[in-house]
């Protein structure tokens, strides 16, 4: 609507002599104008402080009405000016909004609830859970994720400890066999160790032969030689002791026979390194 046409001016009348202050602006604004032209005059008259969450919000409220707006700026700002809520509240509920007009995806929407709700953000909590929300958008891997968490439990990433617990994780997600992790655990913590990590039986008519491939650590050999165990290599110190430790297991008499009671005792047979790192005995 345009501004009334008025042959008389507002002041000449003689009942508005005596008015003054906001009355009188009220007054002089409805005799020269009218629909929304008026509205916005007295939306002017009414809040002196065109700052204030108050005057934003009937301003909006009167845009939306005279169609200056659409319907998400309207919601969007009534949030935005709602003096109810916190700021985080507001922050919260316009991510909503936002998610409900297809401003921002689901994702963004849950790291932004997230954020919110977290007034510090440099704390191990935090960084645990938004490894998780990581884990859960596929943004990191949960092995990613089981090694960032074992960094923040370990502030010394030089200890022993530490790279034991490494170990741990690399053999959860396959990366090393449990024999590796077991050995590089036990040479970690300086202890001697020895596995039998594979064997091979053949039968061929009336010869039995027997295949080992062994494994161990440097600290297993310094215990052979305190042993009194000697070599000119480590698979000969390995060899002497494990061929004395089997002999002892299947009973083998002092002339190389193993004792089975009977009257034709089988001897034992000769043992030979394979070209695939297996010691065979025949």
């Amino acid at each position: 609507m345009a501004k009334i046409n008025r042959i008389i001016p507002f002041g000449w009348w003689p009942a508005n002599w005596g008015m003054t202050g906001t009355r009188r602006k009220v007054t002089e604004a409805e005799y020269y104008w009218d629909g929304e032209d008026l509205a916005y005059r007295l939306l002017d008259i009414d809040h002196e402080d065109k700052d204030s969450k108050e005057y934003r919000t009937d301003k909006l409220r009167l845009d939306y009405r005279y169609h200056k707006i659409g319907e998400f700026e309207y919601g969007l700002g009534l949030i935005e000016n709602d003096i109810k809520l916190t700021e985080t509240d507001r922050e919260r509920e316009a991510a909503k909004y936002l998610h409900r007009f297809g401003k921002i995806t689901a994702e963004e929407l849950e790291y932004k609830l997230f954020d919110l709700s977290y007034v510090v953000k440099d704390t191990e909590d935090y960084q645990r859970a938004k490894l998780k929300l990581d884990v859960r958008f596929g943004k990191k891997s949960e092995e990613e994720a089981d090694h960032e968490l074992l960094d923040m439990k370990f502030e010394d990433k030089n200890s022993i400890d530490y790279k034991i617990a490494q170990l741990e994780l690399e053999y959860k997600w396959g990366n090393i066999t449990e024999n590796q992790k077991e050995k590089e655990t036990a040479t970690l913590l300086r202890e001697p160790w020895f596995n039998v990590i594979g064997a091979d039986q053949a039968v061929q008519g009336e010869n039995v032969s027997m295949a080992f491939e062994l494994d161990w650590n440097e600290f297993f050999i310094q215990f052979l030689e305190s042993k009194g165990w000697s070599g000119v290599s480590q698979d000969e110190i390995v060899d002497r002791w494990f061929e004395s430790a089997m002999k002892q297991m299947i009973g083998v008499d002092g002339y190389g026979y193993i004792d089975e009671g009977d009257d034709d005792p089988m001897p034992l047979a000769s043992k030979v390194k394979r070209d695939d790192g297996l010691t065979e005995y025949r």
